[in-house]
């Protein structure tokens, strides 16, 4: 019978033939990269490509420095594009910073 006051990691290795194993280290926190605070916000996007195509999308997050948009299907961006923001005066120009799947950041150019 184990001496219940022993320190359990003894009697798990007494146990189980083996220490357990340590820990693991938690994954470091991510780096910010946005130069402006961004808020949430839900207005419809045109995004115009070079060769004509528009697309539509929605803004889901904005700042003064760019804008993060969500599409409801898969496609990829070209490098620049102007945006039509429901709201938001004139049109802008961005470039792609990211895509993934349905989502893509854009940085406004001048």
């Amino acid at each position: 019978m184990p001496d219940l006051l022993e320190p359990p990691v003894s009697f798990l290795k007494k146990l189980m033939g083996r220490t357990p194993e340590p820990e693991p280290e938690l994954p470091e926190e991510p780096v910010e990269h946005r130069r402006a605070h961004r808020a949430g916000t839900y207005k419809v996007v045109s995004v115009t490509y070079p060769s004509g195509y528009v697309r539509k999308g929605i803004a889901v997050d904005l700042s003064a420095t760019g804008v993060r948009v969500r599409f409801s299907q898969r496609g990829e961006l070209p490098a620049h594009v102007d945006l039509k923001i429901d709201g938001v005066p004139g049109v802008l120009s961005a470039e792609v910073v990211w895509q993934e799947t349905y989502d893509a950041g854009l940085k406004f150019v001048s």
